[in-house]
């Protein structure tokens, strides 16, 4: 059975606790893409959580805590050393669950190293546990930037890879309003109707959190109006809910019915 994420005004329990989309999109990405050890969505932190790493200085080669925390870190020149003493670029860690060095260094912001780990073989479409690929790394994360997604889309990333609650990148970069990531991941095909468990989609998403602009990129590039999530709601209903007026006005000129 599909493990159901938050849609838009899905209200669900978890461990015990009330939460509504927003809390749960950061109870996601603190506990859900990255590492363990977070165990309050609201106290959460992903960069605290991936720093709590050993030192990388004395584990051999091919220790996935050792290229993971160099890439994490920025250290590039301890990157090249390990590859070039073997590391296995595509290692995963298990106590961390199973991100790759090329994850975590997208989750930093380092794209020389991304460039260096991509170029050594990493694998672009490498999963973690939850099922959360490179590239939704770079549409959700903190560090989302055009440049990183440009690099792993040009290495092959699938545009469309969901993870196990349905998540894409583009309903994560709609969700979060970066408007470049949406426009580059359209542009590579992304599947605009794709819907996340739930029933939600990257329109409904960027309703919600009133992000005009995206909802028009969406729109232009055939984003279903009218679709509902499996509560019913449309991306009217729920940008109407959210109070965003000139949202609404945009989606009822694409053909949105009350």
């Amino acid at each position: 059975m599909a493990r159901l994420v938050p849609s838009v005004e899905i209200v669900f329990k978890q461990k015990g606790m009330i939460m509504k989309q927003k809390q749960a999109v950061i109870y996601l990405l603190a506990v859900i893409l990255f590492l363990p050890g977070c165990k309050k969505q609201e106290d959460a932190k992903i960069t605290a959580a991936a720093e709590e790493k050993s030192s990388p200085s004395s584990a051999p080669a091919n220790n996935a805590d050792s290229l993971g925390d160099a890439a994490f870190h920025g250290d590039i020149v301890k990157v090249k050393m390990l590859l070039e003493a073997g590391a296995d670029v595509n290692v995963q860690n298990i106590n961390s669950n199973n991100v790759t060095a090329l994850m975590k260094a997208i989750l930093k912001g380092h794209l020389e190293i991304v460039k260096l780990l991509l170029e050594a073989g990493a694998d672009v479409n490498a999963k973690n546990k939850y099922g959360v690929t490179p590239l939704a790394y770079a549409a959700m994360g903190g560090h989302a930037d055009t440049d990183t997604v440009k690099l792993l889309l040009k290495a092959g990333a699938d545009v469309n890879a969901q993870d196990e609650y349905g998540m894409t990148a583009l309903v994560s970069a709609a969700y979060e309003g970066h408007t470049d990531i949406v426009k580059l991941l359209l542009e590579a095909g992304a599947d605009v109707n794709q819907k996340i468990n739930g029933g939600a989609t990257a329109l409904m998403s960027a309703a919600m959190k009133g992000h005009t602009e995206i909802v028009k990129l969406l729109l232009e590039a055939g984003a279903d109006v009218n679709a509902k999530n499996d509560t019913g709601r449309t991306a009217l209903t729920t940008a109407a809910k959210a109070g965003h007026t000139e949202i609404i006005n945009l989606l009822k000129e694409y053909g949105a019915k009350d």
